[in-house]
């Protein structure tokens, strides 16, 4: 939809009506890739023009299930251009402006990107329109909930495996992976910034 003409009036239209319906929380959330290296302070204004808070993920190419690496490669900011954009959102969010990225993840890019170890995989699952149970690193789904119980398949010995498996990952960039992980550890200023994503 990028580019349509009115679309990005639209979003706007939508986002201040959502704001006007009780028990709507509403944020925004930018994909940050090279297409859109300059426009990070722009878009934390636009947000806090509209007085929602931001959420800003770099876009992921180094996740191999769903063929990122070679389908958006390109798009992939730099380690440089990733401290760069770590650097001015750390700035904007000390300013006070709602951004919801921590600070813990932000400084994850400063001097190249450090390992992280993932846990987000104990506390989430992706489930496709169809019904298939997925993860991030497995090629085939685990199974599917119209033939079998949620339950079931997340007490499945490769269901375990894959959780113990993703430890060791930690190729993404994406916020929420990270600071899930992060949250798990009981790292203090990302379990802060995830409560006020639901305080705010």
């Amino acid at each position: 939809m990028r580019g349509k003409e009115g679309i990005f009036e639209r979003a706007i239209r939508g986002i201040q009506r959502a704001k006007g319906c009780p028990g709507i929380k509403v944020m925004i959330n930018s994909v940050f890739s090279k297409l859109n290296l300059g426009a990070v302070e722009g878009l934390v204004h636009l947000a806090d023009e509209l007085g929602v808070p931001i959420y800003l993920c770099p876009i992921e190419t180094g996740i191999g299930r769903a063929g990122f690496a070679e389908s958006k490669e390109g798009l992939g900011a730099s380690p440089q251009e990733l401290e760069e954009f770590a650097r001015t959102v750390m700035g904007l969010k000390r300013r006070g402006f709602r951004i919801n990225n921590s600070l813990t993840y932000l400084r994850t890019f400063i001097g190249g990107k450090k390992p992280f170890r993932c846990h987000t995989q104990k506390v989430a699952v992706s489930i496709d329109a169809n019904g298939d149970v997925k993860n991030c690193i497995a090629r085939e789904p685990f199974g599917n909930v119209s033939r079998t119980p949620l339950r079931e398949i997340l007490e499945s010995e490769r269901v375990r495996q894959a959780r113990r498996q993703s430890e060791s990952c930690h190729a993404c960039n994406n916020p929420d992976v990270i600071d899930c992980s992060y949250v798990w550890e009981l790292r203090p200023e990302s379990v802060w910034s995830f409560a006020r994503v639901f305080l705010d």
